[in-house]
């Protein structure tokens, strides 16, 4: 019997994926030996250009973000910025000092200023 906390998680895990077996979102106990998650095999012979044994911590994180996703991320953040500034026009007029002002004025981020926050 699930008590009315459990219940009301089941309740609105089982709308989100229409699972309806009564158990979705119950934590249950594991029973006999947990062998963990499947491990998948290794396909290739690893990473063509991984950084020489004494590189920083820094020339691995670049391995994944490269040019490529900087790029990517910025057009993102421009775009959801400027959405947000078209629908809170409200706000921005009753919050003068709202830092989105300072964005405005400054206008759009680029790959130089994406990099110094990430690297």
């Amino acid at each position: 019997m699930l008590t009315e906390s459990e219940s009301d998680v089941t309740d609105s895990t089982d709308a989100d994926t229409g699972d309806d077996d009564g158990r979705a979102g119950v934590w249950m106990p594991i029973l006999g030996e947990d062998p963990g998650p499947v491990l998948l095999p290794v396909i290739g012979q690893g990473p063509k250009h991984a950084p020489a044994a004494e590189a920083n911590p820094i020339d691995y994180v670049k391995l994944f973000l490269d040019d490529d996703l900087v790029t990517k991320i910025v057009e993102e953040t421009n775009h959801y910025t400027e959405n947000w500034i078209s629908i809170q026009q409200d706000y921005l007029r009753t919050h003068p000092r709202s830092f989105v002002h300072k964005w405005i004025k400054h206008g759009k981020t680029n790959n130089a200023e994406m990099q110094m926050l990430f690297f």
